[in-house]
């Protein structure tokens, strides 16, 4: 277990697990761009691979933060929220945002992170409507990762001649991301309300007619939103929110596995065993046993 505290007053981070475990390859804008004056700029490009348990959390991070997982899954939480990242999926994360993610349910991962820098940052992230903590699917990410390669090959090179041209890699991007997410707003109101049903009373039986009635919609376009939106049925949705829970219970309490299928509102601990291990490859008694061996 570590945890560090920054110069900056709020800013903080705090990691479990073995950080050095990673295979990292990363390329930086330290020490080549920051006494110069740019609006905004890419300050890291990096590609983690990670096999070990790990929680990572960060309070009040400093850069825009764009994360896209190539393999596995990787569960991340803000305020209260938890979004589980797969491939094809990619995650926003704003500038002074405190975030957390972690591999305790989902194994390894392979991930391109993009971290954004610069005094006019902010203002930069709002105008695109880039100032959300938001998962977007993007269904074909090879655009993006083109432009992702085109900015760490630049970062690499460190070359100042080629500022401008990393400058001009860094804001494509980021018009990917801003154009991606505009043609899929529309219908971020619906979805936000259908994940709020779909997130509570998880002990209690909820047929998906009766939230698509509770919208005014028909159940073929609340699949179709879904689908659109997060690339998962609202059965699956709930049904991961309900075996989140229960890694929660798991992990911070003394609650037998009875009991936690119970409170789940699941008919018998012997199929929440089986649900729990179709989610996140383990049993709960496994997981639990995982989750509270020292680091």
């Amino acid at each position: 277990m570590a945890a560090e505290q920054s110069n900056h007053a709020k800013h903080r981070y705090h990691h479990e697990g073995d950080y050095f475990a990673a295979r990292i390859r990363s390329a930086g804008s330290r020490n080549f761009m920051e006494g110069d004056f740019y609006p905004f700029y890419p300050f890291t490009v990096e590609e983690a691979h990670r096999t070990n348990r790990f929680l990572f959390r960060e309070e009040f991070c400093r850069f825009m933060i764009v994360s896209l997982v190539l393999e596995g899954r990787l569960m991340y939480r803000h305020g209260e929220r938890k979004y589980l990242l797969e491939p094809g999926m990619v995650l926003l994360i704003p500038p002074g945002t405190s975030y957390s993610f972690d591999t305790f349910s989902t194994g390894g991962y392979r991930k391109l992170v993009v971290e954004f820098a610069g005094p006019h940052l902010e203002s930069i992230c709002t105008t695109l409507g880039l100032d959300r903590f938001t998962m977007q699917y993007v269904g074909e990410p090879a655009p993006l990762l083109e432009s992702i390669d085109t900015m760490r090959s630049l970062l690499e090179r460190r070359d100042k001649e080629e500022i401008p041209e990393l400058l001009a890699a860094g804001y494509k991007f980021l018009l990917q991301l801003s154009g991606n997410l505009r043609s899929r707003r529309r219908n971020a109101p619906l979805l936000a309300q259908a994940q709020q049903k779909l997130e509570s009373a998880l002990d209690q039986p909820l047929e998906m007619k009766e939230v698509a009635a509770e919208l005014g919609m028909s159940l073929t376009n609340l699949n179709r939103i879904f689908r659109e939106e997060l690339h998962i049925s609202p059965q699956k949705y709930r049904n991961t929110c309900r075996v989140e829970q229960a890694r929660e219970l798991l992990w911070h309490t003394d609650l037998s596995i009875k009991e936690i299928a119970a409170k789940l509102g699941y008919c018998n601990q012997f199929y929440f065993s089986q649900e729990f291990r179709r989610y996140t490859d383990q049993t709960p008694t496994a997981f639990r046993r995982e989750c509270r061996r020292p680091s």
